[in-house]
């Protein structure tokens, strides 16, 4: 089954172990989270105002990844950023959008790291100069449905974040999880 470890911003992210992964599987960064991975595959940050406000800071020009935007983030954006459109249904976040671009890039087993989604005692960023206020309830409310959705189409979806939210996704290790896989 083909798989992919996807990266987010919560403050459960554990860098370390993500690194220790390195070349074991192909990555699909979810926004800020290229600032510690610039050596991912894949890169998504849906929405204009990410690119608008954190793109320098994240430093997206030094990755060799491909990288995916919302509509009117390629309309504003797409030219500087060689950005790639990706358009599917509304989501609410960037990591649901990662599961939907894994998915439409054949990704059958999406290993899920930094998708603490509030379960952290409402800690809500790994970098501390970002707050999502209380959308929490809304976004977890949403995955379980895309859950639901590809565990229908046989997909494998792993939560390998600790304190995460979506306990409805089975918690495996990072290492664990990716134990036996090669690229």
């Amino acid at each position: 089954m083909k798989s992919v470890l996807i990266t987010a911003c919560g403050p459960t992210l554990e860098p370390e172990l993500v690194e220790q992964v390195k070349g074991t599987l192909p990555l699909i960064a979810v926004s800020d989270t290229i600032r510690l991975f610039p050596w991912a595959d894949e890169m998504l940050a849906i929405d204009r105002g990410w690119w608008e406000r954190r793109s320098a800071n994240a430093n997206v020009e030094a990755s060799s990844a491909r990288r995916w935007a919302g509509v009117k983030a390629c309309q504003y954006y797409g030219d500087r950023f060689r950005l790639n459109r990706f358009v599917k249904s509304p989501m609410p976040t960037s990591g649901h959008g990662a599961l939907m671009l894994a998915y439409s890039l054949g990704y059958r087993r999406m290993l899920l790291a930094g998708f603490t989604m509030g379960g952290n005692n409402g800690s809500d960023h790994f970098f501390k100069d970002t707050k999502f206020g209380n959308s929490f309830p809304h976004w977890v409310k949403r995955m379980r449905l895309l859950h639901e959705v590809y565990t229908r189409k046989g997909v494998e979806i792993v939560n390998c974040t600790p304190y995460s939210a979506l306990d409805f996704i089975p918690f495996v290790p990072i290492k664990e999880a990716v134990s036996g896989y090669r690229t």
